[in-house]
């Protein structure tokens, strides 16, 4: 059970790499890009923001910055900040909101948030500096722009994605674009991947994986807003 938990961090956390890295680059133009840069004012590093992380309360996640609710599913479990820390190498007295800032500026990501069930289903949260190019595009246009780097990088780890398609889904009430895909293997893994993007400073990139062939939908009817 350990092993397919890490496998399927692994995957989400690749995949997180894949977008940041892929996605504003590969549909604009060299001399577009070269201007940009030589008319934008250097990067800056985001301001700390006491939400940066998220809090788990009675059952339900809730990250202020995110404007992001998740009610755990019935028989699911919170990983607690031990294990939130270990998964990110960290020791569990640096979760404080400068720390994760810190440690989201050398290494581009932070695991916020873990939840599982004993039949290989987890829903995790991926924190990332936020890019202000990715403001250029749609969610459905990002997961086209990343497509072939997503393959690929999965292709080298010997993972084979079966499927790969936007989709418009129901998340908490409200349609949203949804990336779906198909890990193959033994069994299949369905990852669902939703991006939130409307913090100034960071984003979070939500992933469902599904290894039972359990019903989606009841994990995405948890997954709402604040307001």
């Amino acid at each position: 059970m350990k092993k397919i938990y890490a496998l399927l961090l692994a995957l989400c956390l690749l995949l997180g790499l894949a977008a940041c890295g892929s996605a504003p680059t590969s549909s604009v133009p060299v001399d577009a890009a070269q201007a940009s840069a030589e008319t934008q004012p250097e990067a800056q590093e985001p301001e700390v923001q006491e939400s940066l992380r998220g809090s788990i309360a009675d059952g339900i996640y809730e990250n202020g910055m995110l404007n992001l609710r998740i009610t755990c599913p019935e028989g699911w479990i919170f990983y607690d900040d031990e294990q939130i820390a270990q998964i990110n190498n960290m020791t569990g007295e640096l979760l404080s909101s400068t720390d994760v800032a810190d440690f989201l500026g050398k290494n581009g990501q932070f695991m916020d948030m873990m939840l599982a069930n004993g039949s290989s289903n987890s829903v995790n949260l991926i924190l990332q500096p936020k890019q202000e190019q990715l403001a250029l595009y749609s969610d459905e246009q990002i997961f086209t722009l990343i497509e072939s780097t997503l393959k690929e990088q999965f292709a080298a780890a010997g993972i084979e994605v079966s499927l790969y398609e936007p989709l418009t889904m129901q998340v908490g009430g409200q349609e949203r674009t949804v990336l779906h895909m198909v890990l193959a293997g033994d069994p299949d893994v369905n990852e669902y991947q939703i991006w939130y993007r409307d913090s100034d400073a960071y984003m979070g990139i939500l992933t469902v994986a599904i290894a039972d062939g359990s019903d989606v939908q009841s994990i995405l009817d948890g997954i709402t807003s604040l307001s």
